[in-house]
């Protein structure tokens, strides 16, 4: 599978991967993500992961990959989350995530 961006040629998708809250095969979701060509991805676990939408460093990612199931997100996370999507951010829901921050 390729997946591609609209960045430079040379330049490969930058990916945030978000897990957390719930069990999983790690090897083999590493392994589905390394398939992918002109993919470089980076992975934040819950809680930690909620913090980075209050930083700038957000800025560096073309998308994110929610494999998490999570409730907890503060009041400023939740407005730094909401100002993201205003931004257009590539956003992938995987499974468990469905069922994040139902508040």
């Amino acid at each position: 599978m390729t997946l591609t961006c609209k960045c430079s040629e040379n330049s490969k998708l930058q990916v945030l991967i978000i897990t957390g809250g719930h069990e999983y095969e790690h090897e083999e979701f590493k392994d589905m993500l390394d398939s992918f060509s002109g993919v470089e991805y980076e992975e934040v676990v819950q809680p930690l992961a909620n913090q980075i939408y209050l930083s700038d460093s957000i800025d560096k990612y073309d998308a994110i990959i929610y494999y998490d199931m999570v409730q907890e997100i503060s009041k400023d996370q939740k407005s730094a989350f909401i100002s993201m999507l205003q931004k257009k951010k590539g956003l992938v829901f995987l499974h468990h995530s469905l069922a994040s921050y139902q508040d």
